[in-house]
């Protein structure tokens, strides 16, 4: 097995035992395997067996762990070779992996170029080996993710707390705890969104609640423009894609 990649192995039918770090892995319906690189492997193999073998490249696991710990890996990556397939993770990563086959086959037999698809499985499947398969980086790995939760609690209360305020990316990131790098990261991973469209998003709403639930003394302008909304033409065609209707409509009804 080259040094420079870490594969997956999981069952397509029969079983098929390896030995790995000292230990003996059976391949089947419920437990794959986890190859890391640059360890020995033995594959005592049967006579009826068909298998999924997938290969990833060392640099780039290492590559999103770095990402992850938001510093550089100084020791080489090791994982626990027994995956468990009837864990939802586990079954996340069998499901994905079973997709990659099928745009690695769909780009090769009708020549469509599935590259995009690819690489994008390809990267969901290395994060979720790195978060929920056991490694030695493993504890880091949750403490940093603890860490990223708490500081998007911290964000999202700054930011709502001065949503009418002029805020930046770094005022937010003070806030929280960090630094604008990390916090974007987190928020991507665990909120879907950047901090900054977190607060657009707020901001929405509040002017929403305003126009459909204040004393209507206020107009449609001067509602937005307390939320931070100077471009009014996106502001209605953004609350309009949101809420389903004019602000006007909201404000009448």
């Amino acid at each position: 097995m080259p040094d420079y990649a870490s594969s997956i192995v999981i069952s397509k039918f029969g079983v098929l035992p390896h030995i790995g770090r000292g230990e003996q892995v059976t391949v089947r319906d419920d437990i794959g395997f986890v190859h890391s690189a640059g360890e020995e492997v033995e594959v005592l193999t049967p006579p009826e067996q068909e298998l999924y073998f997938l290969r990833v490249h060392q640099a780039h696991i290492e590559m999103e762990l770095e990402r992850l710990l938001d510093h550089p890996v100084t020791k080489q990556l090791k994982f626990h070779p027994e995956l468990y397939l009837n864990s939802s993770a586990g079954n996340e990563m069998a499901s994905c992996i079973c997709g990659l086959y099928r745009a690695i086959e769909t780009a090769r037999d009708k020549g469509v170029c599935r590259q995009s698809r690819i690489v994008t499985l390809e990267n969901h499947l290395i994060l979720l080996l790195l978060s929920s398969q056991r490694h030695n980086y493993t504890s880091i790995v949750n403490r940093r993710s603890d860490i990223a939760s708490s500081s998007i609690r911290r964000a999202i209360e700054f930011i709502e707390a001065n949503a009418e305020t002029g805020l930046t990316l770094g005022e937010i990131a003070v806030a929280a705890g960090t630094n604008a790098r990390t916090l974007q990261h987190a928020f991507h991973k665990h909120a879907e969104c950047s901090p900054l469209q977190y607060l657009r998003r707020f901001r929405l709403q509040r002017a929403h609640a305003e126009l459909k639930f204040g004393d209507g003394s206020g107009t449609v302008t001067e509602v937005a423009t307390r939320w931070g909304f100077f471009h009014f033409g996106r502001f209605a065609i953004e609350y309009r894609k949101t809420f389903g209707e004019k602000p006007s409509e909201t404000l009448k009804g």
